[in-house]
């Protein structure tokens, strides 16, 4: 893989205070349009900021997840590898023989949650020392399907889809669901419904956490879902619809206002909490997920086929409910 363009950084030093602000700003500048869909998303998104190509070389990337650390990890699928993507431009491979490792994310104590679809099973490493252990990799005595993305909250509730995508035969659960790892350790499947959630892809949360999101890839719909005290959910509806030529619909994330970003078919959808469609971002390459990330939660951060992208944006991601 390479990285695209030159790359410079910016550090900001507020003399007086100490106090140090980081930038990204590298990478080569890729051509993206909006369609506007309804009144909302001049609030969201600057339609004349910069859409920056960060790396690019990569065969089909996925899960980006940023660290209070101040760097981007990302997957790439088919090589079985996790990559690191420094403030100053610099990429290291972070992570390899990831059993095709898909979504990423941090749990409340920084440990790295990663949703390994070949290996079936979901793993939390520790950054620290390195040591990994599994989480889950079966359900009722039989393996899991091919685990695909992942979200955790700071009360130690950790969701993760379960679709199958290629050869059915990998298909080892009687449906593809979704499930909750509870704070015990214990996994419960929460969404069994071949109807209307036939292929879970992408989910998420509300700010508040009493509402769970997800995509559908067979469908190609956001639905909502309301969470239980107990983590569990229920009263499932659909939200939204995504259509397109190129592409399903996948990974996803929620900012501090409740609007939802799901990745999908031909580019980015963005909708209000009610459902509301405000626009769709077409991009260079069709993304696949995307995460919040920066000192201020305002950079974008995209994962489309061969490339990461970076979009900064007029309102902050959501922290963990």
């Amino acid at each position: 893989m390479r990285l695209a363009g030159s790359f410079i950084i910016t550090l900001l030093v507020f003399l007086g205070k100490g106090e140090k602000a980081l930038e990204w700003n590298f990478g080569t500048e890729a051509t993206w349009k909006v369609e506007r869909a309804g009144e909302g998303l001049e609030a969201i998104v600057d339609f004349n900021a910069k859409l920056m190509r960060l790396a690019t070389g990569f065969q089909f990337t996925e899960g980006p997840v940023y660290a209070a650390d101040g760097f981007l990890l990302f997957s790439d699928i088919p090589p079985q590898r996790i990559y690191r993507l420094d403030l100053n431009g610099q990429l290291s491979v972070f992570r390899e023989q990831t059993g095709n490792g898909n979504g990423n994310c941090f749990d409340p104590k920084g440990h790295l949650l990663t949703c390994e679809g070949a290996n079936k099973r979901v793993t939390r490493m520790n950054l620290k020392t390195n040591h990994l252990e599994v989480l889950a990799s079966e359900y009722e005595g039989k393996p899991l399907n091919q685990p695909n993305d992942i979200i955790a909250t700071r009360d130690g509730r950790i969701y993760f889809t379960d679709p199958v995508f290629g050869d059915l035969r990998l298909k080892t659960q009687p449906v593809e669901g979704v499930y909750l790892i509870r704070p015990d350790g214990s996994l419960v499947r929460i969404i069994a419904d071949e109807k209307n959630q036939p292929k879970p892809n992408g989910l998420a949360l509300s700010p508040d956490g009493k509402t769970l999101y997800t995509t559908d890839s067979q469908r190609n719909v956001v639905r909502a879902y309301s969470v239980n005290p107990d983590g569990t959910v229920s009263n499932g509806r659909d939200l939204g619809r995504m259509e397109g030529k190129d592409g399903a619909g996948d990974g996803m994330r929620v900012d501090e206002n409740g609007n939802i970003y799901a990745t999908g078919p031909d580019g980015l959808w963005i909708f209000a909490p009610d459902g509301r469609l405000l626009g769709h971002l077409i991009l260079p390459e069709v993304p696949a997920n995307c995460a919040f990330g920066g000192e201020k939660r305002d950079l974008l951060f995209l994962t489309a086929r061969t490339s990461v992208y970076l979009l900064k944006v007029k309102v902050r991601g959501a922290p963990s409910p």
